[in-house]
């Protein structure tokens, strides 16, 4: 029976080429789709998704030209007429067959990534890793040996020394031996830490130090591009475990190229391509910008050389470079914040770090999104994320001591001591931590074996026997400790030093030698334009000036001088000391004057900056004082004591001012069990509040003794400020020739 028109129609419809590749193209598409969930979901290598595009590729004409023939061989069921039999190719041009072919080709594709990922697992052959072939364990350490540079250009190799050393810290297979341990080995080989470690003697390193392999690299010109190596050595035999190579046509290339070479490495040692593909490349890890990547490496060389100030100008050279570098920014804000910086650039250092975070890998946005917060934001956020990266990267240096840091500003010593612990040979902030928390803890025994273990370039000797001299109040260890530093050729550390030797002073009862230090290290601030320091010392100046001397006169001549030299309107917003100078002001009876600084600074400063700013909350309380509203002011200290150690290494001193408000309030129940708990408490850098707080804090508690008939306690707490005042200036000898009596006729009536 002959086939109408529409029949005709409808077979030349159903098989036409452009329906035939509509619907391969849709099947095609949720194949690929399917493949690449497969892919990244189970760490496949990359070929797998590659190779599935290739049969699909192959697969589109199969499919056009079957369907030619199935078109012809419909026709001609539907007319009766005859059709030659099909020979050679043509007779496998059907759907059946081009399906059944097209499954079988997927199949192999599958055994083929099977048996690949299984040979890789268990080590068998050239694709087999080396930790999975037992070459290396998992975990293994490995020396880093500085890049060998061929190019004429020795910060290109430093940079790339870095780079790889960013990447690989990535890694949870395998590990980088901490720059410290390496220094600490290479001193006992007495050998220059600070040269250039190159690869003989990183064997002999990793030999001493049972590492893994030693990685070693070199950069090569050829013509106008580069040739990167890199090799993984066995540390006895030198034997090379295995290699890797890449080029660049240009420095614009130089990124790529280590970021291929990186992740080669990491490949053959034993990663899974899952986790390397989740953490990214160098060029996300670090920089677009080589020159920016230079600079940066470069700082951080020269920062742990001690030369803080040339590696703050290196990472805004980085920045300017690669706007978008977050882990520059990140850094530039540690070091200005670590060193008396402006808050302004420290802060905004670290937000932009914050706001670029997506484009990092996930160690890298643990790091950066914690700091973050631990920048007065908030310190719980900040632990929680330190803890969650931590989970994932459980020897990172980084987590592990600004961890330890945000823990002691909550006051949670025992658990800041055990991460400080562990990050303790990475570098100097976790080995202060660590002793913080010792000593917060009561530790002291533990502290001095800190101490006896600190040696450079992981740890900084004063800092930490500064530290331990200031919670013991060991005002001689002080002056043992603080003598080399007083001589270094950097006016910031040297402002800092001659601050705390006038805390110590204060004290003591020695008003002049203090104001002898303080006027030493403003004068030093000035002359090196350090705003914020000189302000936090003018400050505690003009505070001794109303709390032991009662001088109002002299401390605003102290405030009006430092305003002068450096006027709040010259200042960002930030930099501005609104919230300390308005607790001086308020405590001197000025208290318009502090409300005014404290109206400005809810104006110009935002708020979320002003949350972790526990100065604010001091200002307030002393407002309240001032103003007769005790119960408000034990709230607003409350409040600054519940936020956390706004100094960082204060410990519990925000409750002097806690008791202090008790006291004003009444409460000397609560007053008195406040003031005891600040004075037996100790933290590394407590002095510089107990200064101005501890030698009243010792007669207030006597009276409130002696007036509660218990002369026991009032001469303890007497004798403990006639001890403290023992050597005081001239001008205080009378007052503590009074608790002398005070304690003698206690005493008497003892007995």
């Amino acid at each position: 029976q002959p086939v109408s028109a529409v029949s005709s129609a409808d077979i030349a419809a159903k098989h036409h080429p452009v329906r035939v590749a509509a619907l391969f193209g849709v099947a095609a598409a949720a194949t690929l789709a399917v493949v690449y969930a497969l892919v990244i979901g189970l760490g496949l290598p990359t070929w797998v998704f590659l190779g599935a595009v290739v049969l699909l590729a192959i697969g589109l004409p199969i499919m056009l030209v079957t369907g030619r023939h199935e078109q012809a061989r419909a026709v001609a069921l539907r007319t009766g007429m005859h059709m030659a039999t099909p020979v050679g190719l043509k007779k496998h041009l059907t759907w059946r067959k081009a399906v059944l072919g097209g499954g079988l080709a997927f199949g192999g594709l599958t055994a083929a990534a099977v048996a690949f990922m299984a040979m890789r697992t268990l080590g068998i052959g050239p694709v087999g890793t080396l930790v999975a072939s037992g070459v290396l364990d998992e975990q293994a350490p490995l020396v880093l040996a500085d890049f060998v540079d061929r190019t004429g250009d020795s910060t290109l190799a430093d940079a790339l020394t870095e780079a790889i050393r960013v990447d690989l810290s990535q890694s949870r297979v395998v590990r980088l031996m901490p720059e410290g341990d390496v220094a600490n080995a290479l001193r006992r080989m007495q050998r220059d830490a600070d040269a250039t470690l190159e690869a003989s003697v990183a064997r002999e390193v990793a030999i001493r130090e049972g590492a893994g392999a030693v990685v070693a690299g070199v950069i090569n010109r050829a013509g106008a591009g580069f040739v990167l190596t890199a090799r993984l050595v066995a540390p006895e035999s030198g034997n090379e475990l295995a290699a890797f190579r890449e080029t660049a046509d240009d420095e614009t290339q130089i990124i790529d190229a280590m970021n291929h070479l990186s992740r080669s490495m990491r490949e053959r040692i034993g990663e899974s391509y899952k986790t390397i593909r989740a953490q990214g490349g160098l060029d996300r890890v670090t920089t677009r910008s080589l020159k920016a990547l230079q600079k940066y490496s470069q700082a951080l060389r020269i920062e742990q050389a001690g030369d803080f100030a040339l590696a703050e100008d290196l990472l805004e050279e980085a920045v300017a470079l690669d706007s978008n570098f977050a882990m520059a920014w990140r850094k530039l804000s540690v070091v200005i914040s670590n060193f008396g910086g402006e808050r302004s650039r420290y802060s905004y250092a670290a937000e932009r770090a914050y706001e670029l975070r997506d484009r990092l890998p996930e160690l890298e946005r643990y790091q950066t999104s914690a700091f973050y917060y631990l920048n007065g934001i908030d310190f719980d956020q900040a632990i929680a994320i330190y803890r969650a990266g931590l989970q994932q990267f459980p020897d990172d240096p980084t987590l592990l001591a600004n961890g330890a840091l945000a823990l002691n500003i909550k006051r949670r010593y025992a658990e800041a001591e055990s991460l400080a612990i562990r990050g303790a040979a990475y570098g100097l902030a976790a080995w202060n931590n660590r002793l913080h928390a010792q000593v917060a803890q009561g530790k002291f025994a533990e502290a001095e074996s800190t101490v006896a273990r600190c040696s450079p370039p992981s740890c900084t000797d004063w800092t930490v026997k500064i530290g331990l001299a200031s919670a013991k109040r060991d005002h001689q260890g002080m002056l043992t400790a603080l003598a080399p530093v007083l001589e270094v050729d950097n006016a910031n550390i040297r402002a800092i030093a001659m601050g705390w030797l006038g805390a110590s002073a204060m004290l003591r009862g020695r008003a002049a030698e203090a104001g002898r230090e303080f006027r030493g290290t403003m004068q030093l601030t000035v002359d090196a334009g350090m705003p914020t320091l000189h302000y936090q010392f003018a400050v505690m100046f003009a505070q001794q000036e109303i709390r032991y001397r009662n001088r109002r006169a002299a401390a605003f001549e102290i405030l009006d001088q430092a305003l002068e030299r450096f006027p709040l309107e010259s200042l960002d917003p930030f930099d501005r000391p609104y919230a300390q100078l308005a607790t001086v002001y308020a405590e001197a009876g000025e208290v318009d004057r502090a409300k005014a600084l404290l109206t400005e600074y809810e104006a110009e400063v935002p708020e979320k900056y002003r949350v972790g700013d526990t100065w604010t909350y001091s200002a307030q309380s002393a407002v309240a004082l001032a103003e007769g509203r005790p119960a408000d002011a034990v709230e607003y200290a409350r409040t600054r004591h519940r936020i956390g150690d706004g100094g960082h290494f204060c410990g519990e001193c925000t409750l002097y001012e806690l008791a202090r408000a008790f006291d004003a309030a009444g409460t000397t129940d609560s007053a008195l069990t406040t003031w005891e708990k600040a004075a037996a408490s100790a933290a590394f850098a407590g002095i510089l509040t107990e200064a101005s707080e501890l030698p009243r804090a010792y007669v207030r508690m006597g009276e409130i003794y002696e007036a509660r008939g218990d002369p026991d306690k009032a001469v303890e707490k007497y004798n403990a400020f006639a001890e403290l005042w023992q050597d005081a200036d001239p001008e205080f000898r009378p007052r503590v020739q009074e608790i002398r009596n005070r304690i003698a006729r206690l005493v008497g009536e003892i007995r």
